[in-house]
């Protein structure tokens, strides 16, 4: 039953400091088959370098009288297998242990396992966050690139007037910084993620960036029958601090999306 659950057990006597292996636990420590008894130092050396002080810290916690179960790596001739150790104690008539017993249970196969699982599970929410990236990706630039088709159309009028087809032809530029900030952002990717993308500060007139930005909107709104005034506060200052392309390509968003 030991085998086939690769479960072992030991019995640690503290007095002689002695430590008798069932011939499970010997099997996964890599010890011989006949090898029954050893000492406690014998099973450390077999224990994962990385792993024996946090085991150590553990065992002497238990013997002040903490629970002891642990999981931990060990070598066995160039292998490393999960073990999972649980201890109860005997102690005298003062309180001081005297006697252990415990078991190990080889718990590589389901640590592969869970991690197996783990890994799909990442891999599937990665799939997830690229899809919604590139739907994010597609709406952000189509906002601005019908500002540029629907301009350029207008601008394209025989009977437009210079000075109007002038000012068309600035806002189709203006929607053109919008797409090319967002390329800029598609390109800068690997900053994103990284935590590394920096976000300007800089002074710029609240006021001229929504005028030129409602302008296109409302050439859309019309065709739909509907107005879009701006009307801006009074009280606004003249100047404010900010990110002027981020702002932009916010707003445009929701103009976007509003008509």
């Amino acid at each position: 039953a030991e085998s086939v659950a690769k479960i072992g057990s030991w019995q640690y006597d503290l007095l002689h400091a002695r430590v008798y292996w069932s011939p499970q636990t010997a099997e996964m420590l890599g010890f011989p088959a006949n090898s029954v008894a050893s000492r406690y130092e014998d099973f450390l050396g077999v224990v994962h370098p990385e792993d024996r002080n946090d085991l150590e810290m553990a065992w002497q916690a238990a013997l002040a009288g903490a629970p002891y179960e642990t999981k931990f790596r060990v070598l066995v001739n160039g292998e490393t297998r999960w073990l999972r150790e649980r201890a109860e104690f005997e102690r005298d008539e003062r309180g001081r242990p005297v006697m252990a017993w415990g078991t190990i249970q080889d718990i590589s196969q389901e640590l592969a396992t869970f991690e197996a699982a783990s890994a799909q599970a990442r891999a599937e929410s990665s799939s997830r966050t690229k899809s919604h990236f590139l739907a994010t990706l597609s709406h952000e630039i189509r906002t601005p690139l019908n500002g540029v088709i629907g301009l350029a159309r207008i601008a394209r009028e025989k009977d437009l007037s210079l000075p109007m087809r002038m000012e068309y032809l600035r806002l189709l530029e203006d929607s053109a910084q919008s797409l090319n900030a967002v390329i800029t952002d598609v390109l800068d990717i690997s900053k994103i993620e990284s935590g590394r993308m920096e976000i300007e500060s800089v002074a710029f007139s609240l006021r001229d960036l929504l005028g030129s930005l409602i302008k296109p909107y409302r050439l859309l709104a019309e065709d739909k029958g509907l107005v879009a005034p701006l009307a801006a506060d009074p009280s606004l200052p003249p100047q404010v601090l900010g990110a002027p392309p981020r702002l932009r390509q916010v707003l445009n968003n929701y103009l976007s999306n509003a008509l």
